[in-house]
C-alpha cells in the first residue's frame, strides 16, 4: 500500500533555498576565486599607494613649513641673501605646498625691493590667479600693477589692479584696491573711469574715514588737471 506523500513545511522549503543560495554561492566563489584575488590584490595595492602618497604629502609639508620659518628667521633679520637661499630651495623642491606659494611670494617682494623686476613678475604671475589663498592672489595681482607702473606699462598695471579688487580678501582691501585702481586710471587719463570709481567708493565706504579722505585727494586732483 502506498504511503501519502509528506506535506512540505514553510520551513522546510525557506531551509532549501538558503542551502540551495549557499550552495551556489560557494559555486560561485569557487570559479571566480582567482578574478577576486586579484581584485583584492589590486585594491590592497590601492590602500598602500594612498598612504604611501598621504605620508610623503605630509613629510612635504612638514619640509616645507621648516624651510618657510628658516627663511622669515634670515630675513626678519636683515638678511636677505640667506633668506633667498632657503626661499629658492623652498619654490624648487616644494613649490606646490601653500607654503611653497607663500615662499614664492616672499622671495619675489624681496626681488621688487632689489629692482630685480624682471626676476619677480614670474613668480607673482605664478601666484596671482591659482589657489585658495586670497590674500595671496590679490597680493600678487597688488604687485604686478605696482610693477608695471613703475615700468611706466600703465594699461598691464590697471589690468592687474583690476584683478586685485576682484579678488581681494576683505572689504577694507577692497576699497584701498579701488582707490589705487582709481589712481592708475586718472594717472593714465581716464577722468571718466576714475570718477566711476570714487562714486563706488562713496556708495559702498562713505562711513570709512580714511576712504573719505582719498576720494577727497583724488577729487583735487581732477579739479586740478
Amino acid at each position: 500500500m502506498l504511503k501519502p506523500k509528506r506535506k512540505t513545511t514553510k520551513e522546510e522549503i525557506k531551509k532549501d533555498s538558503f542551502v540551495e543560495t549557499v550552495f551556489n554561492f560557494r559555486v560561485l566563489l569557487k570559479e571566480n576565486s582567482q578574478i577576486l584575488i586579484r581584485s583584492v590584490s589590486v585594491v590592497g595595492a590601492l590602500i598602500v599607494i594612498i598612504i604611501l602618497f598621504s605620508r610623503i604629502n605630509e613629510n612635504n609639508k612638514n619640509e616645507a613649513e621648516l624651510l618657510l620659518t628658516k627663511s622669515s628667521l634670515y630675513r626678519d633679520n636683515g638678511d636677505s641673501q640667506n633668506a633667498k637661499i632657503y626661499l629658492q630651495e623652498l619654490v624648487d623642491e616644494y613649490g606646490s605646498t601653500e607654503s611653497g606659494r607663500i615662499g614664492g611670494y616672499n622671495l619675489a617682494q624681496i626681488y621688487v625691493a632689489e629692482q630685480r623686476f624682471d626676476d619677480a613678475l614670474p613668480l607673482l604671475e605664478k601666484y596671482s590667479s591659482k589657489g585658495n589663498n586670497l590674500f595671496l592672489i590679490a597680493s600678487s595681482n597688488q604687485s604686478l600693477s605696482s610693477i608695471y607702473s613703475k615700468k611706466g606699462e600703465l594699461a598691464k598695471a590697471i589690468k592687474f589692479q583690476e584683478k586685485a579688487v576682484k579678488t581681494a580678501h576683505s572689504n577694507n582691501s577692497r576699497a584701498e584696491n579701488m582707490v589705487k585702481l582709481a589712481y592708475l586710471h586718472l594717472k593714465n587719463g581716464n577722468i571718466d573711469q576714475t570718477n566711476n570709481i570714487i562714486n563706488d567708493l562713496k556708495k559702498d565706504f562713505s562711513e570709512n574715514i580714511r576712504i573719505s579722505q582719498k576720494i577727497d585727494e583724488l577729487f583735487g586732483q581732477i579739479m586740478s588737471q
